[in-house]
């Protein structure tokens, strides 16, 4: 075996491990896959007539914490209206894995695997503050220790556009140290985890048969 089909053999493993991480975290549809058997906020395998889901839709999975005549509430049940394959309750146990994710990779400034996951203006903002990172000769160390809570704040759907969004509230604790070309630490602690607070919204088109959530706003 020469050394360059061992490289390629090298690169293609990664490449595909990558990817698979990818696609289990956030649904990107590729090809002929199936959307049914993976993604984030992607159908769970549950029963998906319409019929039926409609006449769940009324009481909402009681994990969400969302009363069904609040305007979340509404809007997730005209959701369930509109795609018998929307599973709010899915997705918010997908959200945490979706948020490590992108976290991370913003932390780490790997640009390439964000662009798929974000709405362009997001993507703008993280690659802003990447680039001006990498200019300074900074390099980010970060570990997600734990995610503590993950809390669906509020839903909209637009009927018209059939676009349902979703703000979550993450709260976790997170490790992370800025360094500088020289190694020393300008910004963090490597060794002690902070409390972190971030709502974010993702949005999709229900109904698409590409699953995938972007991630379109944040905030504190």
């Amino acid at each position: 075996m020469t050394d360059a089909f061992l490289e390629i053999l090298i690169l293609a493993a990664v490449a595909g491990f990558v990817f698979m991480r990818l696609k289990g975290v956030l649904g990107t549809r590729v090809g002929r896959e199936n959307p049914e058997e993976w993604g984030f906020g992607a159908p769970s395998g549950k029963p998906g007539p319409a019929a039926d889901r409609a006449e769940a839709a009324p009481g909402l999975p009681p994990e969400l914490g969302v009363d069904p005549a609040s305007p979340a509430g509404r809007a997730l049940i005209l959701g369930l209206e509109a795609d018998s394959e929307f599973d709010p309750a899915d997705f918010m146990r997908r959200a945490g894995d979706a948020y490590e994710y992108i976290l991370l990779a913003f932390e780490h400034g790997e640009k390439d695997d964000l662009r798929p996951l974000l709405a362009p203006n997001v993507y703008q903002s993280f690659s802003h503050v990447i680039d001006d990172r990498t200019q300074k000769g900074v390099v980010v160390e970060a570990r997600l220790v734990r995610i503590l809570a993950t809390e669906l704040k509020d839903a909209r759907f637009d009927p018209a556009t059939r676009e349902m969004q979703m703000d979550v509230r993450f709260e976790a604790e997170l490790i992370s140290a800025a360094r500088d070309a020289a190694g020393a630490v300008v910004q963090g602690d490597p060794t002690q985890p902070r409390v972190i607070s971030d709502l974010w919204t993702f949005s999709r088109r229900l109904g698409d048969a590409d699953p995938n959530w972007l991630l379109v706003a944040t905030g504190d």
